[in-house]
């Protein structure tokens, strides 16, 4: 009975719907096609201030600045950028009481990680992860790249 009720509810109401979207839709293409002096009074008013013929000028500068979609990358400007490419990693000095004992690779970088031997105490650590005032920056196959006040240096699986 109740299920009756629901469906003597519902197609009035699917009919309803569609009819509203329909109008809609309809509403929407004459508005496109209409020409500029059929519109509303008001809407001719402002129209006419903002068809001065002059566009502001539109900058991707602010999402360059700063990366909306992705906080950590930082800007994406290419001089920036460049700076921090002219560094070889492979030349960066060893860490100071840091040995790698181990290193294994992952396909995803986030799925490596690296057995280490700082000041006589041994971690394991992944990428992004921290032990002493090192943070771990890069898993490669034979080394490990740590980040020190800023500056890189790497240690060797010997």
């Amino acid at each position: 009975m109740l299920l009756r009720k629901l469906a003597s509810l519902a197609v009035p109401t699917s009919v309803a719907l569609a009819a509203f979207s329909l109008v809609h839709a309809t509403g929407s293409l004459v508005d496109a096609a209409a020409a500029p002096s059929s519109i509303a009074p008001f809407a001719e008013a402002r129209a006419a201030t903002d068809a001065s013929g002059s566009v502001a000028p539109r900058s991707a500068g602010p999402l360059l600045e700063r990366n909306p979609f992705e906080h950590a990358t930082g800007s994406l400007r290419r001089d920036e950028r460049a700076a921090d490419a002219e560094v070889d990693p492979r030349a960066a000095p060893p860490c100071e009481g840091v040995r790698a004992v181990a290193a294994v690779r992952g396909e995803e970088p986030e799925a490596s990680f690296a057995a280490l031997d700082v000041a006589g105490e041994g971690v394991l650590r992944r990428r992004g992860g921290s032990v002493a005032d090192l943070r771990v920056v890069y898993i490669g196959a034979d080394r490990v790249w740590l980040e020190q006040n800023g500056a890189l240096c790497q240690a060797r699986v010997l």
